[in-house]
């Protein structure tokens, strides 16, 4: 088939349409016919036209450029033809080419040669790129070659005067003539206006209204007040009937009929979030920050804050200076006195951006990479923040001064309300921020908004991950080149950059200023990157000192001349020659190599709009919830259950961001935070987990579905039926043992964690730790995942609470279980009542806290509440898996209306010291001490040895163990104890060990036995029960036994009385 140009025209007026706008007069009115179909009046008619006209403006002089001569009726190609109209990529280059090439012609015109050379500079890299798409020989290619060389003589022309209109270190600030009454007015009355189309888009009629109005008696006061020969008093009397037109008809028009235009935004939320009432009660008590309270973001606000007809002044005074400010402050002028016809935005571009007297790199190495990810993505990062905004939507100069800056910080989007008044020194030099075009304004007023928050010019430096937060809502990372995977770096970060997902900066640490000026860095110092690329096998980065002077000088430096070939600048697009030329304006390549030897602290920001799932808590943490000082102890912590859902992919990311709220930015930061990760599926492959869940996730109890908190691309708290609990409260956790990621503890305001969950469902369980406690704090946690997530907070379980405050002596310090004084420590009697029906059983918990260097345990033993004097494995109900230091806890979720025994004990026999036994239920129970072995009776101790094959059981030797003869002259209750010191159970070497007792008959005959113990191998030895035995003048035999005939070495004999008795040794005497 053969085409023609002229369809071929038409072919790429309905790509280019897809793409950007409407190409033809008669497409912009016929799709102005079908807006306006449902419009009943002239006002909502001529706003809908209006709308158009801005998105279409200069596309009929696109075409003109894109598609010269393609009226021809001329047949072509189809191999060229189909190339063609397939080429939406030309179309796009030419359609961005062209307002830029008008920009720069009107700046030029105008005297702002700077920015007609920053334009031309653009246009000229936009062509090569078109050049490349381009077989050369071709009339397109030779025509685009003409054009490339018109705009590159172009900025060569301009270049020589680009610096008598840069406002920078070097050029002085002159105060301006006032303008005459007419202008001011016309300035007032645009302003006006452009607020009540921006009010109309939103479907805020009322207020459009009055701004409508006012807009109208403005250009009537310029109208009146403008000299005769003033050429635009007829269009001030025009735009005076257009205004009262619309004013007019408004008046009658209702919400219905106004078209549905959405307002720009920040991209942080993404769909309505409701609070709960804790949650707004955290974002009200942090709304304050140095005095000064920082309301929530509301778009419905807007129009309010600028109808007042005076001069803004704020109220909360002027800014706090630095002292590099101080040194040299001349007065606070206004924008109007700086700078002729002052503009917030001419070019949203990070080569203009310049830091001057304030410490804040971090910030302003912010702006450059968030001013040059707009720039060459068109995705909104600064014009999204600034407010007022004009009819088109792009943020507007302010006659009256008054400005609203949109900064994430407190766990919300915020309002930060400044004037336009900015510090000049005594000679006249703008001493902040400042863009390097002479009348623009965003980087002083976004930087004046932000050191507002953090209490003034004499910022003392941030890092710009959390700076970049504030300014975009995009997830910060921080990561230490040292020690970190450096390959595995780079490939996160050049990804992130080629998918247009991050934002990085990378700063200095200390070193010395020699060494420093040396290698062309500065010391502590944030950097902007505003470029990556891999070029076989190098890494190179473009970087941006936010000074914008003083470039590195190492390898692939403009100074570097063994580094460079004429390959690689091809590549690169870089004009070496031009760089030593030209000013150092701190912007330089260097390879990743020696960013990682140079460098300190790699930054990277990333968009939260890349997961999918995203969900967002605030919560408070208050000071006396808990212990103090005791990083161990996570019992009392707040708690998150996240359970993942992943179906289609082997495994699934989830980032976990906690962020600190700051209402005092000039205090010290003690503040020492932690976020540490449990995985609840590898804790229940653990034989230990059985002791220490949950009662929520018993079988009898636990759901079977999870659910998402993160619906697609939004922060709804609810997730969605189809994937859902109903009674799933997750798993609290009390000892950091076993977290699957425990963060250092640090004093950033924001934490990031990131986890990979496997495939199927997953349950993970969050702490928030801190070091040490000395205030409330207040803490925002969001979580983001490229899968299906629920999150919930993990609730307290426990309504009652029982502290015991005890010591261990050198009576009551026996060890662990294989020590032979473990029967001597402290013991309790846990009574657990009858339960309500239908409930049998229930949960408790106990906590044991000592000093942080001792291994402590806590045991909870089926022993009807008697001392235990020695442990059977049966008899153990719970206890953790291992002697933790410091703190330690027992948790059983099943427990029976009965009497239990507590044990308390230190890993090692003989420590003393003080502990804390806490125990937490959901019913009353009583928990008392259990008197020591002995106790209230007298105690007699009998240190001896064995002799070899003195000591057998049922032969004739029997008659030669050991024996002693206990006096009783009265009813006396006696206990008798023996043990082996020294020998523990996992020596394997306990020897069996046996006591009776005997009546002892006249002449010493040896009566009937009446009490006796069983041969146990135990390292606490036997234990006879409490005997009562009546007075007897001959007394009673104790006899001592083994099993072992070989046994040698020393025993101990302990012999408990109600009354004191005598208690002598006699050996072989028995008969």
């Amino acid at each position: 088939m053969e085409l023609t140009r002229k369809a071929l025209g038409r072919t790429c007026v309905r790509n280019l349409k897809k793409i950007y706008l409407p190409n033809t007069v008669e497409e912009i009115e016929d799709e102005g016919e079908r807006e306006c179909e449902h419009v009943d009046d002239m006002g909502s008619s001529w706003t809908v036209l209006q709308e158009i006209k801005m998105r279409h403006s200069g596309t009929l002089e696109c075409l003109s450029l894109c598609f010269d001569g393609l009226n021809k009726e001329e047949p072509l190609q189809t191999d060229w033809a189909v190339s063609y109209s397939n080429g939406v990529l030309l179309g796009r280059l030419y359609a961005e080419a062209y307002p830029l090439a008008i920009q720069a012609t009107r700046a030029e015109a105008d005297g702002d040669y700077y920015t007609a050379k920053l334009h031309y500079g653009e246009v000229c890299e936009i062509f090569n790129k078109i050049l490349k798409q381009l077989a050369p020989g071709q009339e397109e290619y030779e025509l685009v070659i003409r054009k490339l060389d018109q705009y590159t003589k172009r900025a060569e022309d301009v270049f020589e005067s680009s610096d008598a209109a840069i406002i920078g270190s070097s050029a002085p600030i002159k105060a301006n003539e006032p303008l005459p009454e007419y202008a001011r007015f016309e300035q007032e009355a645009k302003t006006a206006y452009e607020q009540a189309v921006a009010e109309q888009r939103k479907r805020h009629e009322h207020e459009a209204l009055e701004f409508y109005i006012r807009s109208a008696d403005l250009y009537s006061q310029a109208w009146k007040t403008a000299p005769e020969d003033y050429p635009g008093r007829m269009m001030l009397r025009q735009m005076l009937e257009q205004v009262l037109t619309i004013a007019t008809d408004l008046k009658g028009v209702n919400s219905q009929s106004l078209p549905n235009v959405k307002s720009g935004s920040i991209p942080v939320h993404s769909g309505p979030v409701k609070f709960t009432l804790q949650e707004i009660k955290v974002l009200k008590d942090t709304s304050e920050v140095n005095g000064i309270i920082y309301i929530p973001w509301s778009d419905d606000d807007i129009g309010s804050l600028f109808r007042d007809k005076v001069l803004f002044e704020d109220p909360n005074g002027k800014l706090a200076l630095s002292p590099a400010q101080e040194r040299n402050f001349g007065s606070w002028k206004r924008a109007s006195e700086i700078m002729t016809n002052p503009k917030m935005v001419h070019m949203v571009s990070s080569a203009n951006i310049v830091q001057e007297y304030v410490t804040d790199c971090s910030f302003v190495a912010s702006l450059c990479v968030s001013a040059n990810y707009e720039r060459r993505t068109k995705k909104r990062l600064i014009r999204a923040c600034i407010y007022p905004k004009d009819e088109s939507g792009e943020p507007c100069y302010n006659p009256y001064g008054q400005y609203l800056v949109n900064l994430i910080f407190n766990g919300i989007s915020r309002r930060i309300v400044v004037d336009d008044f900015l510090p000049v020194s005594k000679t006249g030099e703008l001493m902040c921020t400042c863009s390097r075009v002479k009348n623009e304004l965003w980087p002083s007023i976004i930087e004046k908004a932000y050191m507002k928050v953090m209490g003034g010019y004499n910022f003392p430096g941030s890092n710009s991950s959390t700076d970049l937060f504030a300014l975009t809502g995009w997830i910060p990372e921080h990561i230490f080149i040292e020690g970190c995977d450096r390959e595995a770096t780079w490939e996160r970060i050049l990804s992130g950059h080629r998918n247009d997902l991050a934002l990085v900066t990378i700063a200095t640490g200390s070193m010395d200023e020699e060494i420093g000026e040396e290698k062309g860095l500065v010391p502590t110092h944030a950097y902007a990157v505003l470029n990556m690329r891999r070029v076989n096998d190098l890494r190179l980065l473009m970087v941006k000192n936010p000074w914008s002077r003083k470039s590195w000088k190492g390898r692939f430096s403009r100074l570097d001349t063994d580094s460079w070939t004429e390959g690689l600048k091809k590549e690169l697009e870089y004009d070496q020659a031009a760089a030593l030329e030209d000013d150092d304006d701190g912007i330089f390549w260097i390879d990743y190599e020696s960013v990682c030897e140079e460098f300190h602290t790699i930054h990277i920001n990333w968009d939260p709009e890349a997961m999918k799932h995203r969900t967002t808590i605030h919560l408070p943490w208050v000071y006396k919830d808990g212990p103090r000082h005791d990083k161990r102890n996570l019992g009392n912590n707040p708690q998150f259950s996240l359970q993942t859902n992943v179906k289609d992919s082997s495994q699934c990311t989830v980032w976990m961001l906690l962020s600190k709220h700051i209402t005092k930015t000039e205090e010290e930061n003690l503040d020492y935070n932690a976020l540490h990760i449990f995985d609840i599926e590898g804790m229940k492959k653990d034989p230990a987990y059985l002791h220490t869940v949950s009662a929520a996730s018993t079988p009898d109890n636990s759901a079977t579905k999870p659910g998402s908190s993160g619906s697609s691309g939004s922060s709804s708290k609810h997730p969605p039926k189809s994937w859902q609990q109903t009674q799933r409260e997750g798993i609290r956790i009390y000892h950091e043992d076993g977290a699957i990621h425990k963060s250092s503890y640090v004093n950033s305001q924001h934490i990031l964690v990131r986890i990979n969950a496997p495939l199927g469902v997953n349950e993970y369980t969050a702490v928030l730790s801190q070091q040490l406690k000395t205030r409330d704090l207040y803490f925002t946690l969001r979580v983001l995942a490229s899968c299906e997530f629920d999150l919930k907070e993990v609730p307290f379980k426990y309504t009652m609470k029982k502290e015991i405050k005890g010591e261990w002596t050198e009576e009551t310090s026996g060890g662990n279980r294989c020590c032979a004084g473990y029967m001597n420590n402290p013991q309790y009697r846990l009574v657990v009542p009858k339960l309500p029906a239908p409930q049998t059983i229930t949960p408790v918990l106990f906590t044991l806290k000592s000093q942080s260097t001792i291994p402590l345990l806590v045991q909870l033993i089926n022993n009807k509440g008697d001392r235990v004097s020695c442990l059977s494995s049966q008899d153990l109900i719970t206890q953790t898996n291992e002697y933790r230091r410091g703190f330690n806890y027992s948790e059983t979720k099943d427990l029976r209306p009965d009497t239990y025994t507590v044990v308390v004990s230190a890993y090692d026999p003989g420590y003393t010291g003080r502990y804390t036994l806490t125990m937490q239920s959901q019913v009353k129970m009583s928990l008392t001490p259990i008197p020591a072995e002995g106790a209230g009776m007298f105690r007699k101790k009998i240190e001896a040895q064995w002799a070899r094959g003195r000591h057998r059981v049922k032969d004739l030797s029997y008659a030669r163990n050991p024996y002693y003869v206990a006096h009783v002259t009265e009813m006396t209750t006696i206990m008798v104890r023996l043990q082996i010191p020294g020998v523990r159970e996992m020596t394997g070497d306990v020897p069996a060990l046996q006591v009776d007792i005997y009546v002892r008959l006249e002449d010493g005959v040896v009566g009937n036995r009446i009490c006796t113990t069983a041969f146990a191998a135990i390292p606490q030895g036997v234990v006879t029960p409490p005997k009562s035995l009546p007075g007897n003048d001959h007394g009673y035999l104790i006899v001592l036994s083994t099993v072992d005939i070989n046994l040698m070495g020393e025993f101990v004999l302990i012999v408990y009385s109600d009354r004191e008795v005598v208690v002598e040794a006699m050996m072989d005497v028995l008969r």
